[in-house]
């Protein structure tokens, strides 16, 4: 990535420099005919934002303050303005003892300057900001701006003629300056360290720093803010250890609670708990770990959803909406010509709301009063770290930067979930697995696997179906065994029509793609095995489809029910397919049709 803008550097150069911006080519200076920062003083006059003064001179030979010259260097950092928020909470008490009102235009960039580690408080304390400041002092906050890499004290040998008055705090960061070609010797090879500097030294450090980061790539960001970002919404779940929020465009996030972690309410320090749920929240975090939670009062009421519909009366308006923790359509009146409304960030209106965003509002005295609306398309990659299966699925996603992603999907309507082009079974998914995740509206749409695909030809040599899947072992062309699960939608085919997972037999030469160690195509097939008996737990119940989930040893059976004699053993009546109940247990005598499927001749209650 290139340095974040060169364009960050103007600010700077107009308050310590007398720049200012222009579109136009740089005018000749009269003074810099002959003057050896002629090359860099114009280089950045070329550049649009270096110019000097209205008798058209430059004046190079002018010093600078040690306020002017951290000023300066803090605009190598192009800082959103959360960012700067944070450093000044940071700082601002230290930087409100050390600088005088009087340079009260120095300190933002001052404050910059500390976050970003350019100069430690203990060196702002001791330092004579209207004085002029000494050359070497410059190199060393330069090369913690640029974050240049400083070379170990032995390898500090400088040719200067006066090098022993460098001093030793300076040499590191001097002989940085040097190798790299940003700083040199006078004509006559002295470093000079404890001159004043001018605006023609300003001038070429600028220069040549600009051209280091360019080439080397550098994007220069506080470390000690890498990672930090603030995340705000609705709290979904809170406990002493863990938050759930759900942002303002729908996503849950989970954040671990340490024992370092700022938690306040109302300005008062607390603990979470559930009472939190539905209070709004602000959780500043660095990599998914909170490292402080602000939480509005409880005595908000705050929904999410989605609109369902819209009346944008000027005088009655009111919304139906769809809740997106209960899933019940609800009407609520809005303020009229007073409700607060933003739209990804941006001042918006009714007009501007539609159904296919996300929504957050604020409820007072039985009006809306704020709306918060999102696009709420979103996909989030990661690897699956939880995966629970009850009459609510949970599956959490953690991503490369280690955010941790919660999703809560009803048995009854699951998302769409591939691998590669081929439908499978959520349970076919497994912690450990590499997923991208859709969201629409605050709920999952679809979830596809993107973990490493792969080819395998060779011989066929067993396969073994349990109620559990079909595994096949492959003896590939150089005589090793692999043994993988079959996939059981996966596509088979003998490279001109499809065919049926039994038209493969041991001893057949297949060629198969893989997702991990899952079979999702082959030319053949895989073979299954009837069984007579399965037991589990009832997770949903589809009177229309004539459909009964299961749950076995966590993985999902799916019962065709179609005509089976429904009976309760411990009764000793029969039953109809509506009266079998979610978190029930069940035992199915039938045949599978596949390794997730079996079609019932009889569902009992056996106990």
């Amino acid at each position: 990535m290139k340095v974040r803008s060169i364009i960050s550097l103007v600010l700077a150069l107009i308050m310590t420099l007398s720049l200012s911006v222009t579109a136009f080519a740089a005018p000749v200076y009269s003074d810099l005919e002959g003057h050896w920062a002629k090359e860099y003083m114009e280089d950045l006059s070329d550049k649009g934002f270096l110019t000097g003064y209205d008798d058209g001179t430059m004046r190079p030979n002018q010093n600078i303050t040690y306020a002017e010259a951290l000023v300066f260097i803090s605009r190598f950092y192009d800082l959103d303005a959360q960012v700067t928020e944070w450093i000044k909470e940071d700082y601002s008490d230290i930087v409100d003892s050390c600088v005088p009102s009087a340079m009260d235009w120095a300190k933002e960039g001052i404050t910059v300057c500390l976050g970003a580690g350019i100069i430690m408080a203990s060196e702002l304390k001791d330092a004579s900001l209207g004085s002029e400041i000494q050359k070497e002092v410059l190199c060393k906050y330069l090369a913690r701006a640029i974050q240049i890499p400083l070379p170990d004290s032995r390898d500090v040998k400088f040719s200067f003629n006066d090098a022993n008055t460098i001093s030793a705090g300076c040499a590191r960061y001097v002989m940085a300056l040097v190798n790299t070609g940003i700083v040199n010797g006078d004509a006559n090879n002295n470093f000079t360290p404890n001159l004043s500097v001018t605006r023609a030294v300003v001038a070429t450090m600028v220069s040549r720093s600009l051209k280091y980061l360019d080439e080397n790539n550098v994007e220069l960001f506080p470390a000690a803010y890498e990672g930090m970002s603030l995340n705000t919404g609705i709290v979904y779940a809170a406990s002493a250890k863990a938050l759930q929020l759900r942002t303002y465009d729908g996503q849950v996030m989970e954040f671990a609670i340490g024992a370092d972690t700022k938690v306040t309410a109302n300005d008062k320090s607390v603990t979470l708990d559930s009472t939190y749920v539905g209070c709004a929240a602000s959780v500043k975090d660095n990599n998914g770990s909170a490292l402080a939670v602000t939480v509005s009062s409880s005595k908000e009421t705050w929904i999410q959803g989605s609109i369902f519909s819209l009346t944008k009366s000027n005088t009655s308006p009111y919304m139906m909406v769809l809740d997106v923790l209960s899933g019940d359509k609800t009407r609520y009146n809005i303020l009229p010509n007073k409700a607060k409304i933003t739209l990804d960030g941006k001042e918006s209106s009714l007009a501007g709301l539609t159904g296919d965003l996300f929504i957050t509002f604020k409820v007072e005295d039985r009006y809306v009063t704020e709306i918060i609306a999102a696009t709420s398309k979103d996909i989030k990659s990661g690897e699956i770290k939880e995966l629970n299966f009850a009459t609510v699925v949970n599956l959490k996603v953690v991503d490369e930067d280690n955010y941790v992603w919660c999703y809560q999907m009803p048995i009854s309507s699951l998302p769409t979930v591939k691998r590669g082009d081929t439908a499978i079974t959520i349970d076919m998914l497994s912690v450990g697995d590499l997923v991208s995740v859709s969201m629409v509206k605050g709920a999952a749409d679809v979830i596809t696997t993107v973990n490493t695909q792969e080819e395998l030809s060779g011989v066929l040599s067993s396969i073994t179906s349990t109620t559990s899947g079909t595994e096949w072992v492959i003896v590939d062309n150089e005589g090793a065994k692999h043994t993988f699960t079959v996939d059981p939608m996966a596509k088979v085919s003998d490279g001109k029509k499809e065919l049926q997972i039994s038209d493969v037999k041991a001893g057949d030469s297949v060629t198969v793609t893989l997702f991990d160690s899952t079979i999702t195509e082959v030319r053949l097939a895989q073979t299954v095995t009837a069984i007579s008996k399965i037991s589990g737990t009832v997770l949903a119940v589809d009177t229309v489809e004539k459909k009964i989930t299961l749950l076995d040893d966590n993985k999902l059976i799916y019962v065709s029910a179609g005509s089976p004699v429904i009976a309760d053993a411990v009764k000793g009546v029969a039953l109809k397919l509506s009266g079998i109940s979610e978190n029930s247990k069940r035992t199915v005598y039938g045949t599978f049709e596949n390794s997730t499927t079996i079609k019932a001749t009889v569902v009992i209650v056996e106990g």
